[in-house]
């Protein structure tokens, strides 16, 4: 009877072990944008393409015809919510390869230094910004690319959320 719950319990602590090390080979997969083998075991992995789902279209940018090159756009940010939101000027591109937005990494190693100007819009608003990143990224090649904002709306000013434009470079 002994030997039966000895080899149960190194039966039961080998199981355990097993999963961890799962876990862990997860979390590091996920730390480098690679997919997972095993589970997310409740990290959100999806990320950001959650916070745009969120938005239900309330909150738009789009950019404006005629606009967009390798090196910059006009976009038009449109607030069809009912509370008023607040941005900045930082923005960052995030390039599709495969299935997955990546972030592209600045052209320089220096960080930018993002103005603390603040933006208000109000419900059913809308505003156009010019946006020039090849300082900061360098001409963009062709494929698919998307700029984030964050923002946050006047619910909740402790809670950061996304939003998007995406874009393509022939």
């Amino acid at each position: 009877m002994k030997k039966i719950a000895l080899f149960l319990t190194c039966f039961a602590v080998g199981i355990c072990v097993m999963f961890y090390s799962l876990y862990r080979m997860d979390l590091a997969r996920m730390a480098n944008n690679e997919p997972v083998i095993f589970s997310t075991w409740g990290y959100d992995y999806a990320g950001a393409e959650t916070d745009s789902d969120a938005n239900n279209n309330l909150l738009t940018m789009s950019p404006m015809d005629g606009t967009l090159t390798s090196r910059g756009m006009v976009v038009t940010i449109m607030n069809n919510s009912d509370n008023t939101i607040y941005f900045g000027d930082y923005f960052a591109i995030e390039k599709k390869q495969g299935s997955r937005w990546n972030e592209i990494s600045y052209a320089s190693s220096a960080s930018p230094d993002w103005s603390d100007a603040t933006y208000v819009m109000g419900a059913g608003s809308s505003m156009d910004f010019s946006y020039y990143w090849v300082d900061l990224y360098g001409e963009l090649d062709k494929g698919e690319y998307r700029m984030v904002k964050l923002y946050y709306d006047n619910t909740s000013y402790s809670e950061i959320s996304r939003f998007y434009c995406e874009f393509e470079i022939a």
